[in-house]
């Protein structure tokens, strides 16, 4: 332990003369007015970290698929060709930027009675809506435990966001999957911002710019993780700290611990 300092229950360490230490990064008036040491810390316990810095990172923004959630495009595509006669789906579908009207669903350009519909066009004589849910997610797996531990213990000192390329569809797979991964989505995350509602497609500049407006956070306080380059790139020309994950290779916990610290200095 650093000298000076005591503990605390969050896993925090705090100088023992708090008074100045809160006088020198938050308004002089939280000290004039007398704030019990318990007040003042929880009003700065998100700015502070050891030996008195400041969080330069304040949010995080996840996408989901091939993030949170495993893909798997050519399980998916087996089955839209072998359940549905979907022959030339691979057309369409792809893990980071669809084709077509499986594009447009993201967009908001279409809704999913819309694209349901178009899906059938495209499949074999006497293929139901429920045929094309039941292939449809053949795409997704299942938020891995470790990363819905991490995410859970990263809002305890970051709001958590996702931005992410989806649509109705693959919303209303995911919402049960989530909630039985242990990560709800109405509790787990402060926003969802989600292309297919803001009609935005990642990396449009202007999906960064209005989830950064609408984060209450500077671009330069947020952290943003994707599985695609483009995205990637995006994000950080809109002032995002942003970096890429690779599915299958690198360890989500081990790249959001790393970036943290080191932006964090």
């Amino acid at each position: 332990m650093c000298p000076g300092r005591e503990s605390n229950p969050h896993g925090r360490f705090w100088p023992r003369d708090f008074k100045s230490l809160v006088s020198t990064i938050s308004p002089p008036r939280l000290v004039r007015a007398g704030l019990p040491a318990s007040a003042i810390r929880r009003k700065v316990r998100k700015k502070t970290y050891l030996c008195g810095t400041k969080d330069m990172i304040k949010a995080i923004f996840f996408d989901m698929g091939g993030v949170l959630l495993p893909l798997f495009p050519d399980r998916c595509i087996k089955a839209y060709q072998e359940i549905a006669g979907f022959q030339d789906v691979d057309k369409y579908l792809d893990p980071c930027h669809h084709h077509g009207f499986f594009m447009d669903v993201e967009a908001g350009t279409i809704d999913t009675d819309t694209f349901i519909a178009e899906c059938i066009r495209h499949c074999a004589p006497g293929t139901t809506r429920e045929t094309i849910l039941r292939c449809h997610d053949h795409f997704f797996g299942t938020p891995a435990p470790d990363d819905v531990a991490l995410v859970k213990e990263l809002s305890r000192d970051y709001d958590i966001f996702l931005l992410s390329n989806n649509n109705g569809l693959s919303m209303m797979l995911h919402e049960p999957n989530f909630e039985r991964a242990g990560l709800p989505l109405d509790k787990s995350f402060k926003k969802m911002f989600l292309s297919h509602e803001m009609k935005l497609l990642k990396p449009n500049p202007e999906i960064y710019r209005r989830a950064i407006e609408e984060s209450g956070y500077n671009a330069d306080e947020i952290l943003f993780i994707d599985d695609s380059q483009k995205n990637v790139d995006g994000g950080n020309s809109a002032g995002i700290h942003s970096i890429l994950y690779h599915p299958g290779k690198d360890s989500l916990r081990t790249l959001v611990t790393d970036a943290l610290q080191q932006l964090n200095g």
